[in-house]
């Protein structure tokens, strides 16, 4: 659902009208000792603006600029810009609205009082909303909610409060909305200027949150304070509404309809009431008065175009105006620094040819003295360089001897384990071969016996020593290990076994005695995995190998 038409003119009031009362109360506050010239000038520019000569209120704001500049007064410039940035949105060119405003609030950080910045920051806030976003407002409207409190200015943070209400009642954000109201009532309350809005924020609320009636009452007593108040188009458009929500469609149209005749009721406004009228007549199936507001709303929204298009036209016209009288200032300050460089330049060279007359043998010593002192510094450096590089291939060299030391260390400790390993199995294989050739033994009926032999055989197959060998061996060598199972991915853990003896130049009988084989089927199972990994020749795998360590 869009924003509610009522609730629209009440922020846009809030963010505009506001802002021509504060550029209007600046002039009082001018510093007269410091620039009187660009206070009167402000006073003009902003009485112009209220009588909706943009074009003359922005001509009077550039004089008031140049004459604050010059008198380097800051409360002047922070006005000057203030008001630019106001006539610049009521002229709907918000983007340069927005520079100026954030010119002022710049000037007002650096040189005057937090007071005037959050009151920027509040416009700037206006400025979003006006634009359509919404959030950026509401963002905005925060901070300067939490800084006006800080400062403690009730006006500023009840003002800020009821916009912050205002655009959270258009999010239907109602449980967060109603602090913010009610602070608004407390602080502006009081003010007669702020009754309308707040009561129609309060009676807007109602309608949404479904207590037509309670906004009803809210509104009929206000108006029975005085026929000012009962002839505001603001309220009447709420009596409408409720009106309507409570299914009095009769005296909703004619609360509608006496809006349309109040003095207060602007284009913006028409068009909410034709809107809302059509909307009550098709209610009531009255269907050819309902097309005549649809068209009514039609030729509203024509007006309305015509005027923004007008007030983007003098927004360009005052553009151009103003480009065209900056050109000139700057074409003649041009001129004025030109002139000036000139005569500058003229004297600097003077004194730039006597100088250079004077210092030019003493230059040239100097020359020959630094080109002597950079040659020994480069040949102190060169020296230092080789130095540095001699010491680097030193270290580098001795490190190498190093590590090949230490592998061929690793490499007789894997070889020396490996032998003994396979001294071992040997060893063990002749005594259970001794022991079941005995006619003791193989015409025994003793369990215990064969249970020995038995688990002496499950040692000579167990992994549990291989795997300790495989961890020592993977350690010793592990760009070996890494290479080959980064090309041959496919080798099972009994093949890698395999050729880790065939790497460390273990023969095929000792190979066979360790992995518990034949020296036949060794000889086999390396023609296999020599085929495997793509060796035509199985004489080629050890050199093939030896090949993926270096």
């Amino acid at each position: 659902m869009h924003i509610i038409p009522i609730l629209h003119k009440t922020l846009r009031r809030c963010a505009l009208m506001g802002l021509v009362v504060m550029g209007l109360a600046s002039c009082s506050t001018a510093r007269a000792e410091v620039s009187p010239e660009a206070r009167q000038l402000v006073r003009q520019a902003a009485e112009a603006a209220v009588q909706r000569d943009y074009r003359r209120s922005s001509d009077l704001l550039y004089r008031a600029r140049r004459q604050a500049e010059q008198a380097t007064d800051y409360e002047q410039l922070f006005w000057v810009y203030t008001n630019l940035g106001i006539n610049q949105a009521e002229l709907l060119n918000y983007a340069d609205a927005l520079l100026y405003f954030t010119q002022a609030s710049q000037i007002a950080r650096e040189h005057l009082d937090n007071r005037r910045a959050l009151s920027i920051r509040n416009n700037i806030a206006g400025l979003y909303m006006l634009n359509g976003e919404k959030e950026k407002a509401l963002a905005e409207y925060r901070k300067v909610y939490r800084g006006a409190r800080q400062v403690r200015d009730s006006v500023l943070t009840g003002g800020t409060a009821l916009n912050m209400a205002l655009l959270l009642l258009d999010f239907h954000r109602y449980a967060e909305m109603v602090p913010y109201m009610e602070e608004a009532e407390r602080l502006l309350g009081r003010d007669e200027a702020n009754k309308v809005a707040l009561v129609s924020l309060r009676a807007n609320y109602l309608i949404e949150t479904h207590h037509a009636e309670a906004a009803y009452a809210l509104v009929q007593r206000v108006r029975s304070r005085g026929r000012r108040w009962a002839q505001d188009v603001e309220l009447l458009y709420v009596l409408s509404r409720a009106s309507q929500a409570t299914d009095s469609l009769s005296e909703a149209i004619a609360y509608a309809s006496e809006a349309l005749q109040s003095k207060g009721a602007d284009l913006t406004m028409k068009r909410a009431i034709f809107e809302l009228l059509s909307q009550l007549y098709t209610s009531q199936h009255d269907f050819p008065s309902a097309l005549r507001c649809k068209d009514s709303v039609t030729a509203v929204a024509d007006s309305l175009s015509a005027i923004t298009g007008q007030k983007i036209y003098e927004a360009r016209q005052i553009q151009f105006d103003n480009w065209q009288k900056q050109q000139e200032i700057d074409n003649y300050q041009t001129r004025h620094r030109l002139e000036l460089a000139l005569l500058v330049v003229g004297f600097l060279a003077v004194i730039v040819l006597i100088w250079a007359l004077l210092s030019q043998k003493k230059a040239a010593r100097q020359q020959r003295l630094l080109a002597s002192m950079e040659l020994e510094r480069e040949q102190e450096r060169r020296e230092q360089l080789q130095r540095r590089v001699a010491e680097e291939k030193s270290a580098m060299e001795a490190e190498q001897a190093e590590s090949q030391r230490t592998i061929e260390q690793r490499g007789r400790e894997l070889m020396s384990k490996a032998l003994q390993a396979a001294n071992r199995n040997d060893a063990l294989r002749d005594v259970i071969h001794a022991l079941e050739q005995t006619t003791e033994v193989s015409t025994s009926q003793n369990p215990a016996l064969r249970r020995s032999i038995a688990a002496l055989r499950h040692q000579l197959d167990s992994s549990v020593e291989w795997r300790d060998f495989t961890t020592y061996f993977e350690q010793s060598n592990a760009h070996f290990v890494g290479e080959l199972k980064r090309r041959h991915p496919s080798l099972t853990a009994n093949e890698v076994r395999y050729l880790s003896l065939v790497f460390i130049n273990l023969s095929a009988k000792e190979i066979a005695l360790l992995l518990n084989i034949t020296p036949e089927y060794c000889k086999k199972k390396k023609q296999q995995v020599a085929r495997k990994m793509g060796l035509t020749d199985p004489r080629e795998l050890y050199a093939y190998l030896a090949g993926m360590a270096e």
